[in-house]
C-alpha cells in the first residue's frame, strides 16, 4: 500500500521537481559541511552596485502611492517596536522571547522560524524612524539586520532557504528605499545593500524548481524587484520571463490561483501587483492582457472573501496580516481598475461557486474543483463539494481552516474529509492524504453548475472520490472503476430555506458520513435526533436532517482536548472549540439524504 501510494504521489510530479529535490538537499548538506563552497559569493567583503537616486525615488513613489497594502498600521508598528526592544518576536500567534536570535537554530516550528527570517517588521521600523528621526527607533531593527548578516550561515540557517530569502530581500529593499536618503549612517546602509545584493545573487542560482507553484512565484518576485533595484538585467530579464510564464501557468482563466487556496491566491495577487506596478513605473513592457488578468484575479479574491474582511478558509487558508483581502483588493483596483459591469460569482476553472444576497447578509461559497494542481498538492485538503455559509451577516457553517504545517494531529485533521462540510464513504478519505504535505490519488470533480436569482440559488455538483472502498467484501478504487459518485445539490428557496441534498450513485457502499461544522459563536440547542436550533446572534435557524429515518442517525461532537475533531482554526496557531455534526446514512444507491436550514426568526429580505 505504501509503495503504491508513493508511486501515485510522484506520478503527478514534473521532471524538474524530481531532479532538483535531491540536488537541493545535496547542496544544503555540502554548504553545511564545506562552507567555503559558497562563501566566495556571499561574504560581506564583496561590493554591491550603487542604487541611483532615480531608482530610489521610483521605488519610494510606487511603495507609498500604489502598494499601500504593504504599509503596516500604526498599532502594528508600535507593537512591533515594543516587542523588538524587549527581544520578543510574535508570529503565528506564538510569542517567543529570544533577545538576539540564534539565526542558525530553529526556534518554534519550521513555519514560525521562516516568519522570523522574513524580517516582516523592517518596513514598520523604517516608517517609525522617518516620522520621528530618532536613531533609537531603528536601532533594534538595525541590530538584528547586522547580526543576521554576520551570523546566518547557508546550509545551516533557515534564512538561506530560497523562500524566506525571497521574502526578506523584498522587505529589506522596500525599507532601505525609505531610509536611503534620510538615515545618517551611510556605512550601515552600504553593508545592508551589499547583503541584499549577495542574497539575490545566491537566490538566482537556487530557485525552487523542486517545489514550483507559490514558492517559485515568490522567488520570481524577488528577482524582478531586485533586478529593478540594482539595474541587474540578468536577474530582471530572467525574472520577467518566469513571471509571465508562471502567471500563465498558475492563474487559471477565471482568475483563480491553481492551488485553489484563497490565502495563497491573495499572496500571489499581491506579488503580481507589486511586480506590475514597479515594472510599469520603470517603463518595462507588459504583455497584452496583464491588466485584465489582474482584474479577474481581484474579482476572484473579492468573491472568496466576506464583507467583514475575512477570507474563505478552503484548503490551506488562514487569516494573516499579509493576506487580508480588502487592502490587497484596494491596491489591485488602483493598479488595474475594473471596467463597468457585474462582478462574477462563478469560477468554473478553479471550481468555486458563490452566491450573495443583495444586502450581503447571506453568502455561500462552494468548492467544486480539483484538490489542487496535480504536481503540487501540498496545500490541498479533502474538501471537494464542501461549502461555507453565512446567514444574517454572520458565519454559520465554516471550513475548519488550518492550524499549522507541523506533522501533528491538527495537521492531519485539517486536511481530512471529516474536517470539511462534505461526505466520506465507508470511512475512506476523499483523496489520499499522507505526511504533512503529500497527496497521492486525488478526488476528481465530475460536473458542476449553478443558477442564480436575486432570492434563489441552485447548485449542482458531482465528484468521484479516489480512495478504495469495500464493495461486496472486495477493495476497489472508485476513481478507476467509476464505481462511486457523490452527487450534491444545494438550494436556497425564496423563503430563505437552504437544502443540502446528497446521493451516492454507482456501486454499493456500507455507510456514508456527512459532516457539518458550526462557527464557535453559533450556539446549539438539540431538539430531537433529527433537529436542532442554531442560535446565531439575534437569529435562529432550525437544522433538520432528512432521509429514511431508520437509515439516518446523527451525532454532535464537541471539541475536547486530546482530539482534533470539532476544532476551528481561523488563524495559524489558533484553535477554537466548536461543534461538528456527523450524519450517518446507511441507505441505498440513489437514495437522497441531507439536511435543511430553516430560518425561525426572519432575516432581512434579499
Amino acid at each position: 500500500m505504501k509503495i503504491g501510494r508513493f508511486i501515485r504521489t510522484i506520478s503527478h510530479l514534473r521532471w524538474r521537481q524530481i531532479v532538483y529535490r535531491p540536488w537541493r538537499v545535496a547542496q544544503k548538506l555540502a554548504y553545511r559541511r564545506f562552507p567555503r563552497l559558497i562563501s566566495h559569493g556571499i561574504a560581506p567583503g564583496h561590493p554591491a552596485p550603487h542604487v541611483t537616486t532615480s531608482t530610489r525615488l521610483k521605488f519610494r513613489s510606487v511603495l507609498l502611492e500604489d502598494l499601500t497594502h504593504l504599509a503596516p498600521d500604526r498599532e502594528t508598528i508600535e507593537r512591533q517596536h515594543q516587542q523588538l526592544r524587549a527581544g520578543q518576536f510574535s508570529f503565528l500567534n506564538q510569542t517567543l522571547e529570544l533577545g538576539t536570535p540564534d539565526w542558525n537554530r530553529r526556534h518554534g516550528s519550521h513555519l514560525w522560524n521562516f516568519q522570523l527570517h522574513y524580517f516582516p517588521f523592517t518596513l514598520g521600523c523604517a516608517q517609525r524612524y522617518l516620522e520621528n528621526r530618532l536613531p533609537a527607533d531603528f536601532a533594534p531593527c538595525r541590530h538584528l539586520i547586522e547580526n543576521w548578516i554576520e551570523k546566518a550561515r547557508p546550509g545551516v540557517s533557515d534564512g538561506w532557504d530560497a523562500y524566506p530569502l525571497s521574502v526578506r530581500v523584498v522587505n529589506w529593499i522596500f525599507a532601505l528605499t525609505l531610509l536611503a536618503d534620510d538615515y545618517p549612517d551611510q556605512d550601515f546602509l552600504d553593508r545592508w545593500r551589499g547583503s541584499i545584493w549577495r542574497q539575490l545573487n545566491y537566490l538566482s542560482n537556487h530557485l525552487e524548481y523542486h517545489l514550483l507553484a507559490n514558492h517559485l512565484f515568490r522567488n520570481i518576485r524577488a528577482l524582478v524587484i531586485g533586478g529593478l533595484f540594482f539595474d541587474n538585467l540578468v536577474w530582471l530579464r530572467r525574472g520577467e520571463k518566469l513571471l509571465w510564464q508562471e502567471l500563465d501557468e498558475q492563474v487559471l482563466p477565471d482568475g483563480g490561483h491553481f492551488e485553489r487556496a484563497p490565502m495563497y491566491h491573495a499572496q500571489t495577487l499581491s506579488d503580481v501587483i507589486e511586480c506590475v506596478a514597479l515594472l510599469r513605473h520603470f517603463g518595462r513592457p507588459l504583455p497584452a492582457g496583464t491588466t485584465d488578468r489582474i482584474v479577474r484575479m481581484t474579482d476572484f479574491l473579492e468573491a472568496l472573501s466576506y464583507r467583514d474582511g475575512r477570507l474563505a478558509l478552503f484548503n490551506d487558508s488562514a487569516s494573516t496580516a499579509e493576506t487580508l483581502p480588502q487592502p490587497i483588493i484596494r491596491a489591485a483596483r488602483r493598479i488595474a481598475p475594473r471596467p463597468p459591469g457585474p462582478t462574477p460569482n462563478e469560477f468554473p476553472s478553479t471550481g468555486y461557486y458563490t452566491w450573495e444576497s443583495a444586502d450581503g447578509d447571506e453568502k455561500i461559497i462552494v468548492d467544486a474543483g480539483p484538490p489542487s494542481v496535480a504536481y503540487n498538492a501540498a496545500h490541498a485538503h479533502c474538501d471537494l463539494l464542501s461549502f461555507e455559509l453565512r446567514l444574517g451577516g454572520r458565519p454559520l457553517i465554516v471550513d475548519t481552516g488550518v492550524h499549522g504545517y507541523g506533522g501533528d494531529l491538527y495537521r492531519e485533521y485539517c486536511r481530512s474529509t471529516r474536517a470539511h462540510n462534505t461526505i466520506r464513504i465507508d470511512g475512506a478519505e476523499q483523496s489520499e492524504i499522507w505526511g504533512t504535505f503529500r497527496m497521492g490519488g486525488m478526488a476528481q470533480p465530475a460536473e458542476s453548475s449553478a443558477i442564480s436569482k436575486s432570492d434563489q440559488w441552485h447548485f449542482h455538483g458531482a465528484a468521484y472520490p479516489f480512495n478504495g472502498h469495500l464493495i461486496n467484501g472486495q477493495l476497489t478504487n472508485s476513481r478507476r472503476s467509476g464505481s462511486l459518485r457523490h452527487d450534491r445539490r444545494i438550494t436556497r428557496d425564496a423563503a430563505g430555506v437552504w437544502t443540502i441534498e446528497d446521493r451516492i450513485d454507482g456501486a454499493g457502499f456500507s455507510f456514508v458520513e456527512s459532516f457539518l461544522h458550526l462557527h464557535p459563536e453559533v450556539h446549539l440547542t438539540i431538539e430531537t435526533d433529527h433537529s436542532a436550533i442554531l442560535h446565531a446572534g439575534a437569529l435562529k435557524y432550525r437544522l433538520i436532517t432528512f432521509g429514511e429515518t431508520d437509515r439516518v442517525s446523527t451525532k454532535w461532537i464537541t471539541a475536547t482536548d486530546g482530539s482534533p475533531d470539532g476544532w476551528y482554526f481561523p488563524e495559524f496557531g489558533v484553535a477554537l472549540a466548536s461543534r461538528m455534526l456527523v450524519v450517518r446514512f446507511t441507505g441505498t444507491i440513489g437514495e437522497p439524504f441531507g439536511f435543511r436550514i430553516v430560518p425561525i426568526t426572519t432575516p432581512r429580505k434579499a
